[in-house]
């Protein structure tokens, strides 16, 4: 019987979205009556929502990109002994018979030489895949040089001349090591991977075998649907770069000029209808996605899920989706929205017109994501 679950993220508080899903699953597993650990390489108590509940392990080390000393940063990226020996001093007051290993983020600040530890203690060791770094080298599986997915096998020679990084190809050279380390690291026969999608599942399945898996898709927080006055036509919400598909919606503000378009998050434009937000907490996002007609997932990146999008589907937003993304397996086209072509703009303006008059329902969310996670714990 699991005891106890000892979660290892890079940072204990929600940095990105595979953060905020380590700790909010580290905070149900608590409520849940498991005695809940966290290990974290970088801590900010002050920005973190762990509940008091979880034991933290904390490090208080720095992401690897912000050393002063860049040569010392990309060798801990490679192999971070430190963080391992803190893992190791950590998880050897748990008996493995009763405790479950839950990994979530790794690359920015722990390193992957800790999963050497965690087999040679056999300890049951689960690793949610929130990107590609199983298996790519950037993790976003996507050529920043010419801003499309990528399609090439990881770590082969095709791979290894594609100066394809969003630096510069000899930090591109540093990536292919790191991933030749990974996998040294990280054994797919021995650990459990957890996938958050079928479309994630197929992708890295096409590029190496895993010994056990389970499709466990992302908890959501209920966005509830509102009578709000709809302010802005178009939202977008998230991180602005690149492989995100900002500069496609910045395009179709170009082109509808009549329309408002609202980027929550940080960006910079001189467009008379596109408003920005900047930074802003989870409950002013909900309220801005109320306030707003259709959300835009223009993602050129195969993404893995797709947080947003099923949260605004599941709250009677429509929803206008990239292509060669998780979040497409959502929409049912024509009802709750449509799906465009991959960096098409012409599909996408085309299919914002097909999307204004739509008015969905909306749909009941999954409520039994802890009940999975511990299933998939328990499952011998």
């Amino acid at each position: 019987m699991i005891k106890n679950v000892i979660t290892i993220n890079d940072f204990n508080y929600s940095q990105g979205g595979a953060s905020k899903v380590a700790i909010d699953t580290a905070n149900m597993l608590a409520e849940c009556g498991i005695n809940s650990i966290f290990i974290s390489a970088v801590s900010d108590d002050s920005k973190s929502t762990l509940s008091n509940k979880i034991i933290q392990y904390r490090f208080n080390g720095i992401e690897f990109l912000k050393y002063k000393n860049k040569i010392k940063g990309m060798l801990d990226g490679l192999r971070f002994r430190k963080f391992t020996k803190f893992v190791e001093n950590v998880i050897e007051k748990y008996n493995p018979e009763e405790t479950i290993i839950h990994v979530h983020g790794w690359t920015k600040a722990c390193s992957s030489d800790f999963f050497t530890i965690l087999k040679k203690n056999k300890y049951k060791t689960f690793l949610t895949l929130h990107e590609y770094f199983s298996f790519c080298c950037t993790g976003a599986y996507f050529n920043y040089k010419k801003n499309v997915a990528c399609n090439k096998k990881g770590c082969s020679i095709d791979c290894l001349l594609s100066n394809c990084d969003s630096r510069n190809y000899i930090f591109k050279i540093y990536r292919y090591i790191r991933e030749l380390q990974y996998r040294r690291d990280i054994d797919f026969n021995y650990i459990n991977t957890i996938f958050i999608s079928k479309f994630e599942k197929h992708i890295v399945e096409k590029q190496f075998n895993v010994h056990n898996s389970f499709i466990i898709e992302n908890p959501i927080m209920p966005l509830k649907k509102s009578n709000n006055q709809k302010d802005y036509d178009f939202i977008y919400v998230g991180r602005t770069s690149k492989e995100k598909g900002i500069d496609i919606f910045i395009k179709m503000a170009e082109r509808l000029t009549d329309k408002k378009f609202l980027i929550v998050g940080n960006y910079e434009s001189k467009l008379n209808n596109v408003f920005i937000t900047g930074w802003v907490s989870e409950k002013e996002v909900d309220n801005y996605l109320n306030r707003s007609r259709i959300l835009v997932f223009p993602s050129l990146w195969p993404e893995t899920f797709g947080l947003n999008v099923v949260r605004a589907l599941n709250a009677g937003i429509p929803c206008l989706v990239s292509s060669n993304t998780a979040a497409e397996d959502y929409v049912i086209e024509g009802e709750n929205g449509f799906i465009f072509e991959q960096g098409d703009i012409i599909d996408l303006i085309n299919k914002a017109s097909l999307t204004y008059n739509l008015t969905p329902f909306g749909k009941t969310l999954d409520d039994n994501y802890i009940q999975k996670i511990i299933g998939a714990f328990n499952e011998n």
